[in-house]
């Protein structure tokens, strides 16, 4: 995988790192897959603790802030997720592409698709059990 960098770069270009991100991960093995979408089952399980932490109503806020707020806190979780590179299955699902261009096996895609649900739903029943202010939902 190719190092970071913050080029501005022309479409074309952006779309091939993007591919070639996908192959990487559309090739990586089950272990790695499964550990990085338990990660992301519990970044969004957080999200959505804080959205409903937030989004109570206490009554002192505006309705229009309180949505506003509630929303930013489980826009965290889905920046948690990429920062970490984790695996969730919706970000999945955009992996067709690697399948259509011929750079990863119908298999592989299963495989990967069969590893990572699984992974987020272990990921959001762990974060669930653990945490005390998802216990309340």
């Amino acid at each position: 995988m190719e190092p970071f960098s913050v080029d501005a770069d022309i479409p074309q270009q952006i779309a091939a790192r993007v591919e070639q991100v996908d192959v990487s991960k559309a090739t990586a093995g089950p272990l790695q897959i499964f550990v990085l979408a338990v990660l992301a089952g519990g970044y969004i399980a957080l999200g959505a603790a804080f959205f409903m932490l937030v989004s109570y109503d206490t009554g002192s806020f505006a309705g229009g802030l309180l949505r506003l707020m509630a929303g930013l806190m489980f826009c965290l979780s889905l920046i948690l997720v990429v920062v970490a590179v984790a695996e969730l299955l919706s970000v999945n699902n955009q992996r067709v592409m690697v399948f259509v261009d011929g750079e990863a096996t119908r298999s592989q895609l299963l495989k990967k698709w069969m590893i990572v649900y699984p992974g987020n739903f272990v990921g959001i029943c762990y974060c669930r059990r653990s945490c005390p202010l998802l216990l309340t939902i």
